[in-house]
This record gives structure tokens, C-alpha cells and sequence, in this order.
């Protein structure tokens, strides 16, 4: 069971130990009008990696 994992690939995966702290963000693409209502979300997670917030 590899609940909670987080797999990095490519050149992250040479960046990162076991324990590590990782801040994932990601990107997106939409037009303008898209993005007028467009509302991000943060996802906080415990050491667990079980969203908490």
C-alpha cells in the first residue's frame, strides 16, 4: 500500500530524498474570460500527507 507517496520524476527525482519537504505547484492555461473566475486552491497536507486544510 503506497498511500500517501508522492512520486517525483525526471530531473526533480535527482533533487529529492526520503523526508524531504515538497512544494508542488502546478500551471494552467485558459483564456481570459476563464480566468476571471478561476479560483486557485491550496491543499496542505500532515507529514502523513493526508490533506489537513
Amino acid at each position: 500500500d503506497k498511500k500517501g507517496e508522492i512520486c517525483l520524476n525526471g530531473a526533480a527525482a535527482r533533487k529529492v530524498c526520503v523526508g524531504d519537504i515538497v512544494i508542488i505547484v502546478a500551471y494552467a492555461q485558459m483564456s481570459a474570460k476563464k480566468a476571471r473566475d478561476f479560483e486557485p486552491k491550496i491543499v496542505q497536507v500532515n507529514a502523513q500527507n493526508e490533506i489537513v486544510k
